[in-house]
């Protein structure tokens, strides 16, 4: 009875994650719509991480989504102030998390959707298999369901 109601979970939240999710034409803003073309269409994970990471944006890795999402928004805070005080461009400074599973049970889901609501996100992005946390100064709120 268990793993007939993960394997039901999984299927319901694949089929409203399919539902939802946009491609490029949906995507209004100029930085998203960059990073969507470059970055993140028609690849896998390891690729896209690759690809952010060549656009020199400090990106941190979690495997799942951390018991505390208060670490990953401390950490937010840290790398953005320190990165700001070196920048003379405080704009082009994005931190960008990468969390690996966040459609794995319904605590990981749940975790996901209260750290994407926290004021300090500007952005976040979810491509089912993980999800991108993205903090950037000036950067207006936003949320994507994207295909690859």
């Amino acid at each position: 009875m268990i793993r007939t109601n993960k394997i039901l979970f999984h299927i319901i939240n694949y089929l409203k994650y399919r539902y939802k999710a946009k491609n490029e034409f949906s995507i209004h803003s100029p930085y998203m719509f960059e990073t969507y073309l470059q970055c993140i269409k028609g690849r896998k994970d390891d690729d896209i991480i690759r690809e952010l990471s060549k656009r020199n944006q400090v990106i941190e890795f979690y495997n799942q989504i951390p018991a505390n999402c208060n670490q990953i928004l401390a950490n937010c805070n840290q790398i953005t102030e320190f990165c700001n005080q070196v920048s003379a461009n405080h704009n082009q400074i994005t931190v960008i998390y990468y969390l690996k599973g966040i459609y794995q049970n319904k605590k990981t889901l749940q975790q996901w959707e209260e750290l994407r609501q926290r004021n300090n996100v500007s952005l976040d992005i979810n491509l089912y298999s993980m999800g991108l946390i993205v903090c950037r100064k000036g950067l207006k709120r936003q949320s994507y369901i994207l295909k690859r």
